[in-house]
């Protein structure tokens, strides 16, 4: 759990990559604060990783409305038909669930998963904010865990680490601090700045880093961005990038293994033919 640009999903990949576990990534959108159409999706999602699996006694009842009152026996009987249904190890990776409103009985449902099952499925839950679950249970037995901001901001060694070595910025204690409080740790904050310092000559950057710092409010990049890049791109662009925001960096290979988009050389190329001159609000 943490806000844009923390690496939540970035940790949550490269664990999957490293593991020898298949796994099946659900990118949540709007229409899973419908109960049926999130149980819809979910169960396509594992039938794309799967095609031979048989969902038909989990999905015949999934037009019939559920009462609250009702969700939770409901969605506990159907969850463990489920997992019935699905190979015995894998983990199910739920993104941007925070786009769920929390009154959505589809968190009935995604917590019926997670006390339904078994010892071999890992489920991960990547929001920017806490969902409204009840895991207490299972965080005192040591079987759920939960990285919040906190966990996932840099800490100050982190910062001047990444400053030093990832972007070779040989900049004095001072400045780092002063990056530092300024982006909270905010990964993306820090790749900003970092990038507009390495754009500025030695002698007065860490002045002129100051004085524009001094005339911002942090995360005002990040709105720009959403507001004047993001939003003038076609839909099928502000798509591709959104399910690959997490990433630092990546290879076609892997983008299309994970995230299952097979022309992500295409468009990372025209993307950057096309926005090559756009400059950042930082310049």
């Amino acid at each position: 759990m943490g806000q844009a640009g923390q690496g939540k999903s970035t940790f949550v990949a490269k664990g999957i990559e490293a593991a020898d576990q298949p796994a099946v990534w659900v990118n949540i959108d709007a229409t899973d604060a419908d109960p049926s159409r999130f149980l819809m999706n979910l169960t396509l999602a594992f039938q794309d990783r799967w095609a031979t699996l048989d969902f038909k006694a989990v999905t015949n009842n999934l037009g019939t409305p559920v009462s609250p009152e009702k969700a939770p026996i409901i969605y506990h009987l159907w969850a463990q038909t489920f997992w019935e249904n699905v190979p015995a190890e894998v983990r199910l990776v739920l993104d941007a669930l925070e786009i769920v409103p929390k009154t959505s009985l589809t968190y009935q449902i995604i917590e019926a998963l997670i006390h339904t099952a078994p010892e071999s499925v890992q489920i991960t839950l990547i929001s920017r904010t806490r969902p409204p679950l009840k895991i207490e249970r299972q965080k005192l037995d040591n079987k759920a865990l939960v990285f919040d901001n906190e966990s996932v901001a840099f800490n100050i060694t982190e910062t001047a680490d990444f400053l030093r070595r990832t972007h070779q910025l040989n900049l004095n204690n001072e400045v780092i601090d002063y990056i530092h409080t300024y982006t909270e740790g905010w990964v993306v904050g820090i790749i900003f700045i970092a990038q507009w310092l390495r754009r500025k000559k030695v002698d007065h950057r860490e002045v002129d880093l100051k004085k524009r710092l001094s005339q911002a409010v942090p995360r005002d990049i990040y709105t720009y961005i959403a507001e004047e890049v993001f939003n003038a791109l076609s839909h099928a662009d502000r798509q591709f990038l959104l399910q690959t925001a997490f990433l630092e960096s990546f290879e076609p290979e892997f983008v299309g293994k994970i995230l299952k988009i097979d022309n992500s050389t295409i468009m990372l190329k025209r993307l950057a033919l096309a926005h090559e001159d756009r400059a950042f609000p930082f310049s």
